[in-house]
């Protein structure tokens, strides 16, 4: 995934090539769509009675190399490309073409200009490492389609089924409306990360950094790498115990405590997303405009803001897409009789109905894809000029 987002970044960064919105929007695109719907489609095309049965081009080879490691792990790949995608595009974004230009002026060829400025990206490429290990290590979705049929354990599976033994802690929703219910609180949770992981961005990405954020730099890591079953077993145990409820705290079974696990697994993502395009905004900014007379808010608003609108919309996209299909803590902490759409769908597809867990992962697409379409063409349309065109690049 390191390899391939690497390369991604420097052609899109560093080249003329054609269709080049296109190709961001790829990356957006497999970086939106949850992993467990990547399996699912996967399986639609190797499983019995799947679309290559259907063709007579049945075969076991593809089924039991997709049921296994490899499997498993080249959907791990294709999901973890556009998070070293974007943790290499940032800083490339931001490095002075003067490298290479000082590198093709005394005679180095492309291979030879590659080897000056990979090792100054080499910081980049260490987080683009670290950000798409930690997101595997973390991600039930993909196991909780291929580990049900694989013969080999995945830690998050075996993880859940442990859950599940415990009473009365995975217990079904029957009812409710589950394409609102996401709706709702993906709205919600995207307008609150964005505000929190922006204000952590920018001390991240500061030129000189202390203790306190190097300690936050690695609790984020941490948290990413932290699979949401964890968190959402970790909420339970805590939230429901006795303590708790005679201090007269009731959190547990509500859509609040929901709440709170989507802000805790979206924050530490769209926090790292965002420290690429905080890092290029320079601290001059600022005081040149407190310098002319404004305030702290109109700084930021007129000095700053343009230069990140186009990150913070797709950051705010990112995290209502993510939000909206998120599938651990919607396991775990949905209230009884509200049941968001990822529990809907696998649900579904656990009971072997393929045909109605297709048309509603459809439909759930079809919404995400509509709110993706809907803020991008609003963002054109009703944000000044300036702010579609200063700070395009980064993303």
């Amino acid at each position: 995934a390191a390899g391939i987002g690497g390369a991604l970044a420097l052609v899109v960064q560093r080249t003329t090539v054609p269709g080049r919105r296109i190709w961001i929007l790829g990356i957006w695109a497999v970086l939106l769509v949850p992993s467990y719907i990547v399996a699912v489609g996967w399986q639609v095309v190797l499983d019995r009675g799947g679309i290559l049965s259907s063709l007579g081009l049945q075969s076991t080879a593809p089924q039991d190399l997709f049921f296994g490691p490899a499997g498993y792990t080249l959907i791990l790949a294709i999901k973890g490309v556009p998070f070293a995608y974007l943790a290499i595009a940032g800083p490339l974004a931001g490095l002075s073409r003067s490298y290479e230009e000082a590198a093709r002026t005394h005679g180095a060829g492309r291979w030879a200009t590659l080897r000056a400025v990979v090792p100054i990206l080499l910081p980049a490429l260490f987080a683009a490492l670290t950000i798409v290990f930690a997101e595997s290590i973390a991600d039930f979705g993909t196991a909780a389609v291929i580990a049900p049929n694989a013969d080999f354990p995945v830690a998050t599976y075996s993880l859940y089924t442990s859950l599940s033994a415990y009473p009365g802690l995975l217990g079904s929703s029957a009812c409710g409306a589950p394409l609102a219910l996401s709706f709702k609180m993906a709205l919600i949770n995207a307008c609150i990360t964005l505000v929190i992981a922006a204000v952590i961005a920018r001390r991240l990405a500061a030129r000189q950094i202390g203790v306190m954020e190097r300690m936050l730099d690695l609790t984020l890591m941490a948290a990413i790498a932290l699979p949401g079953l964890v968190l959402a077993a970790g909420y339970i145990f805590a939230y429901n115990l006795p303590l708790l409820s005679n201090l007269g705290i009731h959190l547990y079974g509500t859509l609040f405590l929901l709440g709170m696990a989507y802000l805790a697994g979206a924050l530490p993502s769209t926090s790292r997303v965002l420290m690429g395009p905080m890092a290029q905004v320079q601290g001059t900014l600022l005081s040149a405009a407190r310098v002319h007379g404004a305030g702290p808010l109109a700084s930021w608003r007129k000095g700053v803001l343009p230069l990140l609108a186009p990150s913070l919309v797709w950051a705010w996209l990112l995290t209502f897409a993510t939000t909206f299909l998120e599938l651990p803590a919607s396991e775990l902490l949905a209230p009884p009789g509200q049941k968001p759409v990822s529990v809907a769908i696998v649900q579904v597809l656990n009971k072997s109905d393929l045909f109605r867990g297709t048309a509603l992962s459809i439909a759930a697409l079809a919404i995400d894809l509509a709110v993706i379409v809907v803020v991008t063409l609003g963002f054109r349309v009703l944000a000044p000029r300036g702010w579609k065109r200063i700070g395009a690049r980064i993303v």
